[in-house]
């Protein structure tokens, strides 16, 4: 291991110690003692050693101190400080964004403020989290000025385990208060071209030469979810078995793209070979978006182009490693992305891991030893993460994999050919409609697995430190083989003492709700006394039982009988397996 290698990982090592929020400042202090020890013990050391000691001291302490100054912070006049002082205000500003479907079917878009009127119109700054209904977002594209009138409030946290940090999603976004628009008026679209019109154009073509929902399915593929409306319940279905990945730009498509080219003009001179990938890779980067894991495989591809060009080979581990510093210099706290550190610890099992798996499964045949080999690796490598964020597994993961995956290949590269025809001429957007087919067929193979028994089991979330420690292990194993033989010891004694601190313990736990008191019964039997309304059992009370690891309710107890609720059952019911018996007070 290089030098450079230290420091870009002591970098990466000091990011992740602000997970210990106030706790940050006791590690800069043992990061301090660590300098003054070295410090004191330096005619022990080599000068090249003691140097390089120090350094990555300073790297780690420095680290956080770097992601706190980064962190988006809201201005003087920033929109946010407006919030909760009148029930209505009327804020003026520029469409950023494409809209979006929410699960509440609200459209959603980000706003960039620059006037409120509270009458007199004055100047502000900063973004909003923008919701209204489906007839006032539509037709909103990116540049649009707007003048909304409805209630500006600001997001709250997390208020029940499990729950999602609305605050902390849009702090991270840059964004500090959202707004509920009642009134809408909007001026011309901005004239020009720019690149969400092609973005626009591939979905819409597509959508128009397939059934609903498969022109979202194949416009997901390969523009990835975040700027394609995917009906929720699919987008969840994908979830449950072990295949989210599939409706997501990464690293995949990105390869897809540099060997259709670079394949295609293995006669050209090196240089319109690099030029024409690097074309192929900003356009791509641009019409997904610019997402923190898309920009990471994009790294990765212009490294492959750069050593092409300089006819070179490529080191991935040592690719991967500079696309993670260079995107975490640039905005540290993509840190805390899920789908960032996913995507890279999905690439980091790749690399690491297939080799071993493939010797290990020789008496399969060739392609199909890859099938399994693959989507094995990257799901060993990303299970710790997922469990500590959902505490959710899903049994039939690998299978699904294995057998969706000439379907994904199939629909990934047909809706690539199909999206560039639909791009430059809209009139080819019959291309598409081959796609039918293995669309379906994936659709199906998803409900399939959906539909068997314990197709999502929930484990509870596991702790930080056992996730740590999880990998910890994983990485000795990987740079230590003649200790392998012990790493499988070192998991299962994680795994053991992660089930004992799972254990259920009686409990009555009373969650945060706005509409009807819900609690938890927890003795022996697991019981819910209330279930909310349909937005309350899917955003406050499954995610409670995920995090922790109930997977059937025995009993449940309805004051209120009302359609509403009746949903909210039903929806808690195909999650939780068949609840022994329901009282209904009404």
């Amino acid at each position: 291991m290089n030098v450079s290698t230290v420091f870009c990982l002591a970098y990466i090592a000091g990011l992740l110690l602000t997970a210990l929020g106030n706790w940050m400042v006791l590690g800069l202090w043992i990061a301090g003692f660590f300098i003054l020890v070295l410090y004191g013990m330096r005619e022990r050391f080599g000068q090249q050693q003691w140097t390089v000691g120090m350094v990555v001291m300073l790297v780690v302490a420095i680290a956080p101190i770097y992601y706190q100054l980064r962190l988006p912070q809201p201005e003087p006049q920033d929109i946010s400080r407006y919030a909760g002082k009148t029930e209505s205000v009327t804020v003026i500003g520029t469409v950023e964004t494409l809209p979006k479907l929410t699960r509440s079917q609200k459209m959603q878009t980000w706003l960039k403020v620059k006037f409120i009127e509270t009458p007199a119109i004055e100047p502000a700054t900063g973004k909003l989290y923008l919701t209204m209904n489906q007839a006032q977002g539509a037709d909103l594209v990116p540049g649009q000025r707007l003048k909304v009138t409805g209630m500006l409030y600001k997001p709250q946290g997390s208020q029940n385990p499990g729950g999602f940090d609305f605050r902390q999603y849009l702090a991270r976004s840059g964004s500090f208060a959202g707004f509920r628009a009642e009134q809408v008026e909007m001026e011309k679209p901005p004239t020009g071209w720019a690149l969400w019109q092609w973005q626009r154009r591939i979905v819409r073509g597509q959508a128009a030469q397939l059934p609903y929902p498969e022109g979202a399915v194949v416009s997901a593929m390969v523009l990835g979810s975040q700027g394609v409306d995917i009906p929720f319940e699919v987008k969840d279905q994908f979830t449950q078995v072990g295949l989210s990945h599939a409706l997501a730009a990464s690293g995949f498509q990105t390869s897809l793209i540099l060997g259709v080219v670079l394949g295609l003009t293995k006669a050209w001179p090196k240089r319109f070979q690099v030029g024409l990938g690097a074309i192929a890779l900003c356009l791509f980067l641009g019409l997904t978006g610019l997402q923190p894991s898309v920009l990471r495989a994009g790294m990765m591809g212009g490294a492959v182009l750069v050593a092409l060009g300089m006819e070179r080979t490529v080191k991935p581990l040592g690719a991967l490693l500079m696309a993670c510093v260079v995107l975490l210099f640039v905005n540290p706290g993509w840190i805390w992305d899920l789908g960032f550190g996913l995507s890279v610890l999905a690439t980091l099992g790749l690399l690491v891991t297939v080799p071993w798996l493939s010797d290990r499964l020789d008496w399969l045949p060739g392609k199909l030893q890859a099938a399994v080999a693959v989507p094995l690796a990257a799901m060993v490598w990303t299970m710790p993460l997922q469990l500590w964020q959902f505490g959710m597994m899903s049994p039939y993961g690998l299978i699904a994999n294995v057998v969706v995956t000439p379907l994904i290949s199939i629909l990934s590269l047909g809706g690539m050919v199909s999206a560039m025809a639909v791009a430059i001429v809209p009139q080819f957007g019959f291309l598409t409609s081959w796609l039918h087919f293995p669309c379906a067929a994936l659709l199906w193979v998803v409900d399939m697995f959906c539909k068997l028994p314990g197709s999502t089991v929930a484990v509870g979330t596991i702790s930080g430190a056992a996730m740590v420690g999880v990998y910890a292990v994983m990485v000795v194993m990987w740079q230590r083989p003649d200790w392998r033989k012990f790493g499988g010891y070192g998991l299962v004694a994680i795994a053991l003492v992660i089930m004992i601190a799972n254990r259920p313990g009686d409990s009555i736990t009373a969650l945060a709700t706005s509409d009807q008191p819900v609690l938890v019964v927890q003795q022996q039997q697991v019981g819910l006394i209330n279930s909310g309304s349909e937005t309350t059992a899917q955003m406050m009370v499954a995610p409670f039982l995920q995090q922790q690891g109930i997977n059937r309710l025995h009993w449940g107890l309805a004051m209120v009988g009302d359609r509403a609720e009746e949903n909210a059952w039903g929806n808690l019911g195909h999650y939780c397996g068949a609840i022994g018996f329901t009282i209904c007070l009404v």
